[in-house]
């Protein structure tokens, strides 16, 4: 058996081996939702309530899918109005693996694959690219990742995807030439940016000068260009 995880990156996560009945297809996130052509398993982690679907990330069209769907879709805990709803069987996970590293649903999921022991897993439209918002993220998937390969299983990605790219060695990049690139780069950039933001305000000075001064003429030609033709007498 071989376990394709799919996310919502567009760049690879038409990519999975959807046509390939060998594969089991684990998809998550209402941005899969378009590419997952087919699935086994849904998993839906965050924990729901029908007054929290803003904080969760839901909507009432994805409420309504996922009551509509044909598997079996792993959340927290059951819930009827469901029907597919499925118990992610988060005690036995920590009992496995402990209780770190679970920072986001891609983990939750690796977790689970490595007990299911399939012979693969695949990772599509995981991406995790924004330091910002995925940062902190990151690290729980290699994790996983890692403790699958330590169990014999082999993880691979699509070549659109970089989520298998380890993080640079604390210590040792700075050493890399690639890095000393990047940062004579970001040095550059930095300053390039900084003199173009010292155009921008100057131009923003220039502009608000020029429309008081525009202001101040509309002014005064409404009150003095009919002054001219006037004949002012005195007795």
């Amino acid at each position: 058996m071989k376990i394709a995880i799919v996310w919502s990156a567009p760049s690879s996560a038409g990519l999975a081996p959807y046509d390939d009945p060998s594969w089991k297809i684990w998809a998550c996130s209402p941005g899969a939702i378009p590419h997952a052509r087919r699935f086994d398993a849904w998993f839906e982690l965050h924990y729901y309530t029908p007054e929290n679907l803003k904080y969760c990330g839901m909507d009432e069209n994805y409420l309504g899918w996922l009551r509509k769907s044909p598997a079996p879709v792993y959340m927290m805990d059951v819930y009827r109005d469901i029907p597919q709803s499925t118990k992610y069987p988060k005690e036995e996970v920590y009992k496995r693996f402990g209780e770190y590293f679970y920072s986001s649903s891609i983990a939750w999921m690796l977790a689970f694959a490595i007990m299911a022991c399939p012979e693969e897993i695949g990772l599509y439209g995981v991406d995790m690219a924004s330091r910002d918002e995925y940062g902190y993220q990151r690290a729980g998937c290699h994790h996983f990742i890692t403790l699958a390969r330590l169990n014999g299983i082999k993880v691979t990605a699509p070549v659109q995807s970089d989520i298998l790219r380890p993080e640079p060695e604390y210590g040792l990049k700075a050493f890399s030439p690639i890095t000393a690139k990047m940062v004579a780069r970001k040095s550059e950039l930095q300053a390039r940016l900084h003199a173009a933001q010292v155009k921008q305000d100057e131009a923003q000075r220039e502009s608000l000068f020029l429309q008081g001064a525009l202001d101040d003429l509309d002014y005064f030609q409404s009150i003095w260009s009919d002054q001219d033709h006037r004949c002012i007498v005195i007795s």
